[in-house]
């Protein structure tokens, strides 16, 4: 029997000292912290080259980084809607089970799990490459770099068992991932006016007219954009959701799109188009062409920033798996919460061991792949689910809580979701796409029986109770 913790010694305000609640800790600045700490990873430090290599031109890799800050942005607008809505925490789980129902949310909730887990092993793999990068001139050794990824995912556990401790970590990041991109952009205007500008020059030549390349251009550029989305999944710990959520969002997005633009200029003031496309690092090699040995400060700034990027996904994401197993899509010993300080314990050590076996089997070419093909198609279910809501509502008044956008934005958000679904998978169809497919499939092995048919296994109800008692967490009521 799973003891629910529930002794009724009242407070002076009415409440239960004993119920185990989620606590509403998100302002502001901490909401804008976990999306920008978020979005801003190894994304900007490795995607310039994977843009590149798809565009073929400097000019239109510009231009694909600024229509992916505008499709994030017509995304985020979409969420905001949708997360005033549906006031749960969890993300594309919660809108898309609201909109269209449990079995194509159970397939979200059950991709997300694991590909979330998956880009946070290839954040943590670059973020050691960077660190261990200045003692290595030869390349990092991929035995050490897993290694040192698996020690960050395992600190990075330790810090996301407490609330308190990870929002004061992720604002202090924050400022750390800001200042890395700071630096580059005041190293390129140093060297604008020092060195010229060496990939500036004929910026649309080469430049790829294949609608697949263009698609797969835009994989890499979203990549280093994804988590726009995060905060979405902790709605219920935002104070005043509805006003604190737009300004975080489109805030944090404004700025981000700012600085992703002035980065990568600054990359092509010092380096040339061939020499990105050659490198492995590029930061760290245009950092070693501008200042020489001090190249290392900078590559362990950006190691900070790539942490506190997975920090934000751990987050986020051990909350996706809290909400869908509160609602008995999974197995309950997920949706609990510790007594102290309501963190979800539990699915933040199973985020944690996930990501670690990823780091072991990671490659992260092909995990952006995975990871922006499965992502998009659960995106563009969620932009469904919004024009269902909306439709179900056009009955009742207007809701001065609601957050409502025009619809013609999420109809414009399905169709690229299907052009960057559709397109690379029938112009250049990858064994990613494949493994994909295959994964989203085999969810259902679990749902029908588990979920729908609602078999359980009465011994499971005394491992539920003794991790419950050893990890000292109980299950959570709502807060909405």
């Amino acid at each position: 029997m799973v003891t629910k913790m529930s002794n009724t010694t009242e407070r002076p305000d009415g409440k239960d000292e004993n119920k185990v609640e989620i606590q509403k800790t998100l302002n502001l600045l901490s909401a804008m912290s976990l999306t920008v700490g978020c979005i801003i990873g190894s994304g900007v430090f490795i995607s310039p080259k994977g843009v590149l290599i798809y565009t073929g031109s400097v000019g239109l890799n510009l231009v694909i980084w600024t229509l992916c800050g505008l499709i994030s942005a017509g995304g985020s607008l979409c969420y905001i809607e949708l997360a005033t809505v549906v006031r749960e925490s969890g993300g594309e789980w919660a809108y898309i089970k609201e909109g269209l129902g449990g079995a194509p949310a159970f397939l979200a909730a059950w991709m997300s799990s694991t590909l979330i887990a998956s880009s946070s092993a290839a954040i943590c793999l670059s973020s050691s490459d960077y660190l261990l990068s200045p003692f290595f001139t030869c390349g990092v050794p991929a035995l050490i770099s897993k290694l040192t990824a698996v020690l960050m995912i395992f600190l990075i556990i330790v810090i996301s068992t407490s609330i308190k401790v990870s929002t004061k970590i992720l604002n202090i990041l924050f400022a750390m991932k800001v200042l890395a991109l700071v630096l580059i952009i005041v190293g390129g205007i140093y060297a604008l006016f020092t060195k010229g500008t060496a990939g500036l020059s004929n910026s649309f030549e080469g430049t790829s007219e294949e609608g697949w390349r263009i698609a797969l251009a835009f994989y890499s550029g979203l990549w280093a954009y994804e988590g726009w989305n995060m905060a979405n999944y902790v709605t219920e710990e935002v104070k005043n959701p509805k006003k604190t959520m737009p300004a975080a969002i489109l805030g944090s997005l404004l700025l981000v799109t700012c600085l992703y633009l002035l980065v990568n200029t600054a990359y092509y003031v010092v380096l040339t188009k061939q020499e990105v496309l050659e490198s492995n690092a590029v930061a760290v090699d245009w950092a070693q062409r501008l200042v020489g040995s001090w190249s290392g400060i900078l590559a362990l700034i950006i190691s900070l920033s790539m942490f506190g990027s997975t920090l934000s996904s751990f987050y986020g994401s051990s909350r996706v798996l809290m909400a869908v197993a509160r609602e008995g899509h999974t197995v309950q010993l997920l949706s609990m919460v510790s007594v102290g300080d309501s963190s979800p314990l539990i699915s933040i050590y199973v985020r944690g061991a996930l990501s670690m076996a990823f780091c072991a089997i990671g490659d992260i070419g092909n995990l952006i792949d995975f990871f922006s093909f499965t992502s998009w198609l659960f995106y563009a279910l969620s932009f469904i689910s919004l024009i269902i809501l909306r439709a179900r509502r056009r009955h009742l008044p207007p809701n001065k809580d609601i957050f409502q956008v025009p619809i013609i934005i999420p109809v414009v958000m399905i169709l690229v979701a299907v052009y960057l679904i559709v397109v690379p998978v029938i112009a250049n169809p990858k064994l990613p796409f494949l493994y994909a497919a295959i994964f989203m499939l085999g969810g259902l092995v679990f749902y029908f029986p588990f979920v729908y048919c609602k078999i359980k296994f009465k011994w499971f109800d005394q491992v539920t109770l003794f991790f419950q008692l050893l990890c000292q967490v109980g299950i959570p009521s709502r807060n909405l």
